[in-house]
C-alpha cells in the first residue's frame, strides 16, 4: 500500500511540473507571457493580460478592447471586443459572450461564432427540457420586443 501511494504521489508531481503555464511578463509598458522559467513565450504587445487562465485561454487587453489567446499566443478571439465573459461560468463547453458596440454574440473556445455579434441580448437555454432542442438560445435584436428561439 505504501509503495502504491508513493508511486501515485511521484507520478502526480511529475505530471504537475511538466505542464506548461503562462506567467504574465512585462517589458516597458507592454505585457506578454513567459514560461515558469522566465523564457518569453508570448512577446509583450498588450496593455495588460490576465494572470489566471481558463482551460488554457487567457484574456488580453489593448486600447480598451478585450480578446482571448491560447497557450501558443494565438488570438482565438481577436482583441477588438468591448468585453468578453465566459458563459455559463461553470460550463464544460467554455463558451463566451462577446460584446461590441452595444451588440452581443456567442463564440466557442476557439473563437468560432455560434451566434454573430448582432443581438441586444442572448440567453442560453440551460433547462433540461430545452437542451433536447437543436437550437439552445433565446435571442433578442434591437427591434424585437420578444425573444426568439
Amino acid at each position: 500500500m505504501k509503495k502504491t501511494t508513493l508511486i501515485m504521489l511521484l507520478f502526480s508531481l511529475n505530471f504537475g511540473f511538466s505542464q506548461t503555464f503562462n506567467v504574465p511578463f512585462r517589458k516597458g509598458n507592454l505585457w506578454g507571457y513567459a514560461d515558469k522559467f522566465g523564457k518569453i513565450i508570448i512577446e509583450p504587445k498588450y496593455d495588460s493580460v490576465s494572470a489566471d487562465y481558463d482551460n488554457f485561454r487567457w484574456y488580453v487587453f489593448k486600447n480598451g478592447k478585450t480578446g482571448i489567446i491560447n497557450i501558443e499566443g494565438i488570438e482565438r478571439i481577436p482583441v477588438e471586443y468591448d468585453s468578453i465573459h465566459k458563459q455559463p461560468v461553470h460550463s464544460e463547453y467554455n463558451e463566451f459572450e462577446v460584446y461590441k458596440n452595444g451588440q452581443m454574440g456567442y463564440t466557442d473556445i476557439n473563437g468560432k461564432f455560434i451566434l454573430p455579434v448582432a443581438y441586444k441580448s442572448i440567453y442560453k437555454a440551460d433547462d433540461e427540457s430545452f437542451n433536447r432542442l437543436e437550437l439552445k438560445f433565446f435571442v433578442q435584436t434591437n427591434t424585437d420586443e420578444k425573444y426568439l428561439l
